[in-house]
């Protein structure tokens, strides 16, 4: 695969990153339902469910963030992607779901998720604009359908 289609695919999963849409439908486009996350978001799964989770959560605690790729590293041989990016908004709050308190889930307290999750990890809303620097490592690989 060539370097701008390598890029392409990873630019899909940061342009859904900046959207406000939470539906499975709009990840599958750039992620396979089979995504595995090898450092997974705290309290989630490392998975595509655990993915469209955090999602839905940044959405809640920032309704305006925007994000862009100020510098691309591309490892054609291996497929790989990394995208140093920039991203900013206002922290306007974060109201989480309920934690599952099931047998397989007694390792995190009732009064831990409230301390962790009762606002944005601990962090009261302050309205105020941030300003944040990461990177995102992509592993692309193809599936191909006999369906086409």
């Amino acid at each position: 695969m060539t370097r701008e289609n390598l890029i392409a695919i990873a630019d899909r999963f940061i342009q859904w990153i900046q959207s406000q849409d939470k539906s499975p439908a709009a990840l599958s486009a750039c992620v396979a339902p089979e995504v595995v996350l090898h450092i997974p978001f705290p309290g989630l799964s490392p998975d595509f469910a655990g993915l469209l989770t955090h999602h839905e959560r940044v959405n809640t605690a920032t309704n305006d963030m925007r994000c862009v790729v100020k510098t691309v590293a591309v490892d054609e041989a291996a497929s790989m992607v990394t995208e140093f990016w920039e991203a900013w908004g206002h922290h306007t709050g974060y109201i989480p779901p309920p934690p599952p308190f099931t047998p397989s889930h007694t390792s995190i307290s009732l009064l831990t998720w409230l301390l962790w999750f009762r606002e944005w990890a601990g962090i009261p809303a302050t309205g105020k604009p941030y300003k944040i620097f990461g990177f995102s490592m992509f592993k692309v690989f193809f599936y191909f359908s006999p369906n086409g």
